[in-house]
């Protein structure tokens, strides 16, 4: 009943459709709980664990998300960010590239943080730049443990029939409206892309210029493998 009561609280919509068997609300923006003033914030820089997310873009951007965990999983700040797009940013970029500004964003952290670097990365759409990353991380960048990414990754008793894409945004709307997710004012790209993230028809998000996907896509990626331990220590008040 009290997790029942928190989800109402943080979250009305996502409880109604969780408890009441109301449809998903997928108009409008996905994220509703995103609120400037409740989860922009300057970063305290104090992590137990730092986590990066990159979603690597063909025709679409390049682009990384570090995460930090602070104390057991009791708050989590996205505090750096670096973002590329061929064509709208400055500069034209090769995979090689990419490759180099990838481990340079991860040898900033670990040379300020001293901690070892857990990164996530979806190179669907370039195989060739997650092999070369690998290569390179197994000859020269040992503080970098680079992970499979569990990109179909659900919560535990989730419903069948909520895509993949409606229960990350369940997710993270919930943590924002807990308060669990902060963002550094730095990571203006990424601020702008939560405010104007929308559905299309099919529940997914738009990919059609109105919402930055590839910096979702990045925030994303650097918490789905802790999706469970963020929805009970929100929800049930569980510590890890």
């Amino acid at each position: 009943l009290q997790e029942i009561e928190r989800l109402f609280h943080i979250d009305p919509e996502q409880a109604k459709s969780t408890y009441l068997g109301f449809p998903a609300n997928l108009s409008g923006t996905v994220y509703k709980q995103f609120d400037l003033d409740r989860n922009v914030k300057p970063a305290t820089h104090e992590y137990m664990d730092l986590i990066v997310g990159v979603d690597v873009g063909g025709n679409d951007a390049t682009t990384a998300i570090a995460r930090g965990v602070i104390g057991n999983y009791e708050h989590m700040e996205f505090f750096k960010q670096y973002y590329h797009k061929n064509g709208v940013s400055v500069g034209v970029k090769t995979i090689n590239d990419y490759r180099d500004d990838i481990l340079n964003f991860c040898h900033e952290l670990f040379l300020k943080y001293k901690k070892i670097i857990i990164l996530y990365i979806d190179s669907a759409s370039n195989t060739t730049l997650g092999m070369i990353l690998q290569r390179e991380i197994d000859l020269h960048y040992k503080f970098i443990d680079m992970r499979p990414l569990p990109k179909m990754k659900r919560r535990k008793k989730t419903k069948k029939e909520k895509s993949v894409i409606q229960e990350r945004g369940d997710v993270t709307n919930l943590a924002f409206g807990a308060e669990y997710f902060s963002i550094d004012p730095s990571l203006t790209q990424y601020i702008k892309a939560l405010e104007s993230a929308e559905y299309n028809k099919k529940g997914d998000l738009a990919d059609d210029g109105r919402s930055d996907i590839d910096s979702i896509d990045a925030g994303w990626y650097s918490w789905l493998e802790d999706m469970d331990i963020i929805n009970d220590t929100i929800v049930r008040g569980v510590r890890m």
